[in-house]
This record gives C-alpha cells, sequence and structure tokens, in this order.
C-alpha cells in the first residue's frame, strides 16, 4: 500500500469515526440569567450512553418557586426537545436527576424524559445553593413484537381413502366402494335381475 493510499484511508475512516460521533450526542442546555448555556452531553447512545458536564453545571442562582428549564438538542438532527421541572424538586432529590432516552427500530433518539427523584417537593426559606448534578442516563430501546405465523389453507381435498373393515374370518374387506359401486348401478344390477328370472322360468303350458 502506497502512502498515498494509506493517508486517504485514514481520512476516510476518520470521517467516518466523527459522523458516527455526531450521530450518537444528546447536547443539553439549561438556562441561567435568561440565557440558555451549555450544561453537558450525553455520548455513546448506541452502547452506554455517557453524561459529560460542563464547567456550567452548577446553577448560580437557582429560585425557590422557579422552574429549571432544559433544552436538549439531538445533534445529528438538530431536532430540539425541551423539559422542565420545579427547582425545588432538584433540592429535595439532592440534585439527582434522570435522562431517559426512547430510541426507535433505527438506533435514532425520537423523545427524550427528564425527571428528578422520587422525593415530593419541599418549602424551604433559605437561598438555594446549586450543587453539581448527580445524573443517570436510562437508554429504552424498542422490543420486536410477536411476528403472527400465517397458515395457508389447502384448499385440494385429497381424495377419500375407501373404508375398510373385517368380516368373520378376520379377512379385510373394501366397504366403501362396494357401497358407492351398488348406490351408483343398483337399477342396471336390479333390471339384470330381473331378465335373468324371466329367462329362467319355463313359459305357461296352453290348456289342452
Amino acid at each position: 500500500m502506497t502512502l498515498i493510499s494509506f493517508n486517504a484511508s485514514l481520512v476516510w475512516a476518520l470521517c467516518l469515526f466523527s459522523l458516527v460521533s455526531v450521530q450518537a450526542k444528546l447536547s443539553i442546555y439549561h438556562i441561567q440569567d435568561g440565557d440558555y448555556i451549555k450544561r453537558g452531553e450525553i455520548t455513546d447512545l448506541s452502547t452506554t450512553p455517557v453524561y459529560t458536564p460542563t464547567k456550567h453545571e452548577i446553577l448560580v442562582k437557582p429560585e425557590a418557586k422557579a422552574l429549571y428549564k432544559l433544552k436538549i438538542k439531538d445533534d445529528s438532527t438538530g431536532r430540539l426537545m425541551m423539559s422542565s421541572i420545579p427547582y425545588r424538586q432538584l433540592v429535595a432529590n439532592d440534585w439527582q436527576d434522570t435522562f431517559k432516552i426512547h430510541l426507535d427500530d433505527k438506533g435514532e433518539v425520537y423523545h427524550v424524559d427528564y425527571y428528578a427523584g422520587e422525593n415530593a417537593c419541599t418549602e424551604t426559606k433559605t437561598p438555594l445553593v446549586g450543587e453539581a448534578f448527580k445524573t443517570t442516563i436510562q437508554l429504552i430501546k424498542p422490543v420486536p413484537g410477536p411476528v403472527p405465523r400465517l397458515i395457508q389453507l389447502n384448499t385440494n381435498k385429497p381424495a377419500s381413502q375407501p373404508s375398510s373393515g373385517v368380516n368373520k374370518e378376520g379377512t379385510v374387506v373394501e366397504i366403501q366402494e362396494e357401497q358407492s359401486f351398488f348406490r351408483k348401478y343398483w337399477y342396471i344390477i336390479a333390471l339384470g335381475g330381473i331378465l335373468f328370472l324371466s329367462a329362467t322360468n319355463p313359459p305357461p303350458e296352453e290348456a289342452k
């Protein structure tokens, strides 16, 4: 392999790696002082998602009666998803939050759920202090449903097999064919019997 071919292959591999990296990343933004700034990003969506925070993750001035607002961007499509929860719910759950990422059958993100822990909001009179998030990522992949079984109906009926019986001597005899034969030609057999009886009887003697 020449040096030019090797360099071309390396560039192509890097391009593919960059494309895969872009397709498998979500950028997370949260609002501070009226503007959305990047809080972190979620990568490796096709295998085990990893959340990586930025230096702007910790909130400077969380407000007790306000909502914590998020903007989630799918870097592969540019699609934006919005979500929000009360600040007090984050405080009540010690800043534990969860991103539940739903993938379609192509492995692409079609929805993201965001929520804090199970603890309810608590009233507080002290100013809230921002802390680092304790983030959990859940990946929900589609489960293939049951495939219906197609049953092919055979419209060609098989020919009826003659039934058989056993006589007193233990010999197997065919019953169906005999019954069908007599049922089909009974009138011919009856006519033949009448003619046979007429031919065997002698004519009546003439009176002397």
